[in-house]
């Protein structure tokens, strides 16, 4: 028996489920079995079945998830929290990915249910990334591993998202892509906020690597959601419209939400994190007015668009917030990262003067303005990225 095996089973009996743990298995295995009935595959000769009891179940709906329950059951319920926390390397990560995941994965019924699964799974893996570079633990293989994971949930993502568009609910998409956009384009920037703070050279090129990875499912998000809220617009005035204020409902909730979080997070974070964040509150809050004047223009498609914006840049704020707090690094943000990127390429740099060729005259700029222009040029990039949908939609001719 090897070291990793007598870990895991002494540490197994020291950890017990929960009663809410149980209370949730429960109840999710009772509604499956209501939602499934098990369909009879038994034999009969003269009213006596033929067939081992045993049999008929294994070749049931049921018996994969019921047991994976059984499995729980057996090695220690409460083996399951100790999995859900556990990283790539851990003797439980394969407990987590391979059993309790795909059991939770059973549950889900309905395209939507599975889509949502998919997305959280995607969301999991980028999370476990991020721990083990803030821990200077995320090297190539362990990248790979993650990077594999993340790929096989993407393509069951857009698999269930295609589903429900086939299905008729185009809305239901367009809101689960825009969120998982959100989330990718986050976790993105805090690999390469890690990537340019890393030491090793081989950490570097992982979470790089990992990043790239990401951006490509974003973009991919991206095109997905500007193609599903298109057609929402382009539907019927009373739908258009009945979606837009469900998203300017979803959106000022968001906002709502976000305040009250950032408030409470405030005194754990510094200045500049600060100031990152009241700048996207306000340039929500500036993009929420202009959802408002569409509505109250009639232009539902407009408005159920804008309003998709205020909802991805919230989303993409949350997750910001929570990542300086956890996480002892300054994590950058699109216009930073664009702007490290265009001086690493020797692009759109200044060129500056020797100071001797410089008289005083040159000197007349006060401080205030010089901040302003820094303003006015972060609210240009700002509002460039979040209104880039309506240059994509032009340029797919949407």
């Amino acid at each position: 028996m090897n070291n990793k095996l007598k870990q895991f089973i002494s540490g197994a009996d020291k950890i017990s489920l929960t009663k809410e743990e149980k209370n949730s298995m429960r109840s999710a295995l009772v509604n499956y079995i209501r939602l499934n009935p098990a369909t009879n595959q038994v034999f009969y000769q003269h009213g006596i079945s033929t067939q081992p009891w045993f049999l008929t179940f294994f070749n049931s709906r049921l018996a994969p998830i019921a047991l994976s329950f059984l499995v729980l059951l057996s090695i220690g319920g409460g083996v399951s929290f100790a999995a859900e926390k556990s990283l790539p390397g851990n003797v439980l990560y394969p407990l987590k990915v391979h059993v309790l995941e795909e059991g939770r994965a059973m549950l889900a019924l309905t395209p939507e249910e599975k889509a949502v699964w998919a997305s959280e799974r995607m969301s999991l893996r980028l999370r476990e990334a991020a721990i083990l570079a803030s821990r200077g633990e995320l090297d190539s293989e362990v990248a790979a591993e993650i990077e594999n994971n993340f790929e096989l949930q993407a393509e069951n993502f857009a698999e269930h998202t295609n589903q429900l568009e086939d299905n008729g609910q185009i809305e239901e998409a367009a809101e689960l892509n825009s969120n998982l956009e959100a989330t990718l384009s986050v976790h993105a920037n805090i690999l390469k906020s890690f990537a340019r703070a890393a030491n090793s050279q081989n950490s570097n090129e992982a979470m790089d690597n990992l990043a790239v990875n990401i951006d490509a499912q974003k973009d991919n998000k991206t095109f997905a959601r500007l193609h599903m809220e298109e057609q929402v617009s382009n539907s019927s005035q009373n739908i258009a419209r009945q979606a837009a204020e469900r998203r300017l409902k979803e959106a000022e909730n968001k906002i709502i939400k976000l305040k009250a979080d950032f408030e409470e997070l405030k005194p754990l974070l510094n200045a500049e994190t600060i100031s990152k964040i009241e700048f996207k509150l306000t340039l929500a809050e500036k993009i929420l007015a202009e959802g408002k004047v569409k509505l109250e223009s009639d232009l539902y498609g407009e408005a159920f668009i804008l309003f998709g914006q205020v909802h991805r840049i919230a989303q993409e704020t949350k997750l910001f917030m929570d990542a300086n707090k956890e996480f002892e690094i300054d994590i950058l943000s699109d216009d930073e990262i664009d702007d490290d990127t265009e001086d690493e390429n020797g692009t759109e740099i200044e060129d500056i003067e020797d100071d001797n060729s410089t008289g005083d005259e040159e000197n007349n700029v006060s401080e205030q303005e010089e901040e302003n222009s820094e303003k006015n040029e972060q609210t240009e990039k700002e509002g460039m990225r979040f209104n880039i949908d309506f240059d994509l939609r032009n340029s797919l001719g949407l």
